[in-house]
């Protein structure tokens, strides 16, 4: 780590870390998301491979200045044009569902999948979510943002 040499190299470091730790915590989360998108591409059901490929992780939004407070989000979508029916995927059973799929539910066949399952995002979020904060802080460094 460089020394400081004086009292203005130090008040302009300090001006520059909070922006600075902002854009490595941004880093950090979108490396996370990444990971939370890959889990939910393997768990998700796959007949053609369009809901799978149809997984997308934003660039992450930094939104606020230092002096107001800052924040940082991503999205993680899946569906759009290529695969409309992903809700009715993630959310089964549900209002998403087609008729023949609450059919088969309420006469007890069921609707089974090969691969994957229902709440394949929301499962792999959940997976990641508890040490999220201690592996983002890992990843950001101080000195870095110096």
């Amino acid at each position: 780590m460089a020394k400081i040499k004086d009292v203005n190299e130090l008040q302009t470091k300090l001006r520059k870390l909070g922006p600075n730790l902002v854009k490595l915590y941004a880093k950090a989360l979108y490396e996370e998301a990444l990971l939370i998108e890959a889990t939910s591409i393997e768990n998700t059901p796959m007949h053609f491979g369009a809901l799978r490929a149809s997984h997308e992780v934003s660039q992450p939004e930094v939104e606020g200045t230092p002096a107001s407070g800052m924040s940082v989000s991503i999205s993680i979508t899946v569906g759009g044009p290529s695969a409309p029916y992903a809700a009715a995927v993630h959310e089964h059973l549900s209002d998403f569902s087609p008729y023949s799929w609450r059919i088969a539910e309420a006469s007890g066949t069921g609707v089974k999948f090969q691969t994957g399952g229902p709440k394949f995002l929301e499962n792999a979020v959940m997976a990641r979510k508890n040490d999220l904060s201690q592996r983002i802080a890992d990843r950001v460094s101080i000195e870095e943002a110096l």
